[in-house]
């Protein structure tokens, strides 16, 4: 029987001792009812391929900028843990097979991988930033920081979306969305820098599965937007009495964490 309420008192304490991150904003976003499992039922979830791959390309980058591998044996090291990450089967498509696709894609990435981390000043690897916003406790984790040639100070997040490039080295309209939630990311995370007075320049993602790598200029008024997002998002948390449901095909039978067992999944 699916319960979207929640007792007010249990989840005020849940709430008031929570440290919250830009996941467990975002998620909410996604389906609220999702999210009170996760978070406040705090039932078992099971992940999925898409997860995995981008923790097994996470893993890999991050040992790379580390030192602890190679650019020689990043190729060999891929195939040799991708079975033992990626342990869910991609959702089926009657063009392509998406299990060879992203195999496929993860391996030509760390193949032609044509940058060393001597080609920059890595400042930080996988760095935990904690601070608040509106005096509520943030965490999140910063996949690189590093400054470039010229002295930009910059923000890099690796993402396995599948975000395609257009010819004049923007994204489509249709990833719109999937961008603005990816800025707010990176400026809520950007803000511990910017309370320590250490300046961000530029904020960069790469999209590894699509080969290409997107970069702005850190901007004031995002970055203020971003925060009055995570203060709206934490407020509609509080004032949630019905968590409920927002089905959505693909994700409600492919990604969410509790997709094998929710009764409003869409056949």
């Amino acid at each position: 029987m699916m319960e979207t309420t929640i007792d007010e008192d249990f989840k005020r304490i849940l709430l008031d001792n929570m440290t919250w991150s830009f996941s467990r904003l975002s998620s909410f976003d996604q389906c609220p009812y999702c999210w009170k499992r996760n978070y406040l039922d705090c039932e078992e979830k099971e992940s999925n391929a898409y997860a995995e791959y981008g923790t097994l390309c996470h893993s890999l980058l991050e040992r790379y900028e580390k030192g602890e591998l190679d650019m020689f044996s990043l190729p060999n090291q891929y195939e040799k843990e991708y079975y033992d990450i990626v342990q869910h089967e991609f959702p089926p498509n009657k063009y392509i097979d998406l299990n060879e696709k992203y195999k496929n894609n993860g391996y030509d990435y760390f193949s032609t991988i044509n940058w060393t981390p001597d080609d920059i000043e890595i400042l930080g690897v996988e760095e935990e930033v904690r601070f608040e916003i509106d005096s509520h406790p943030f965490v999140g984790y910063i996949d690189l920081r590093f400054k470039d040639k010229d002295g930009n100070i910059i923000l890099a997040d690796h993402k396995s979306a599948n975000i395609k490039q257009t010819k004049k080295g923007g994204f489509y309209s249709a990833d719109k969305d999937k961008i603005m939630m990816y800025k707010r990311q990176q400026y809520l995370y950007s803000r511990y820098f910017v309370e320590q007075g250490i300046k961000v320049d530029f904020l960069e993602w790469n999209f590894f599965d699509s080969g290409w790598v997107y970069k702005i200029p850190w901007n004031k008024e995002e970055y203020d937007e971003a925060e009055r997002w995570a203060v709206d998002t934490i407020k509609q948390i509080y004032d949630c009495k019905n968590f409920c449901p927002n089905p959505n095909m693909y994700f409600c039978n492919f990604i969410c964490d509790y997709r094998h067992s929710c009764d409003c999944r869409p056949a």
